[in-house]
């Protein structure tokens, strides 16, 4: 399958608004907040979330996940319930402050997640050009 093809450009997509959302989530949220540690779970391992009904998260595997992880504190089904309650409460926040239907906020996680690569492909403003070859 190559590049152009839609089962590569969907998985592209797909990373892209899971960095963009972890982008964007970053902005609101502490590194050892309870939200951004089930975050970066959920992106090292999107699997955890295949094949289960809609609405419903595996808890009690996300929890299992996330105590093989070091941890100063073990996690529960209590303590992951309020960290995806809190991130869906953030989610629909910003879906509604910005008039945004699902697709339209899956855009904007891609968008972030574009700008970000094109500011990682520009040289460092700091750093010389390197010469032009003729």
């Amino acid at each position: 399958m190559g590049p152009d093809e839609p089962g590569e450009l969907q998985k592209t997509d797909d990373r892209r608004i899971w960095r963009g959302l972890l982008a964007t989530a970053a902005l609101d949220f502490r590194p050892e907040d309870d939200v951004s540690t089930l975050l970066r779970l959920l992106a090292d391992d999107p699997s955890i979330l295949d094949d289960v009904p809609s609405g419903q998260w595996p808890v009690g595997l996300i929890v299992a996940r996330l105590n093989d992880r070091p941890t100063p504190r073990r996690w529960s089904e209590d303590r992951v319930d309020n960290a995806k309650r809190r991130l869906m409460n953030w989610i629909d926040r910003l879906r509604k402050r910005n008039r945004l239907d699902g697709t339209d906020l899956e855009g904007l996680f891609a968008g972030v997640a574009r700008q970000l690569e094109a500011s990682e492909r520009q040289p460092p403003a700091h750093q010389p050009r390197p010469p032009r070859l003729n």
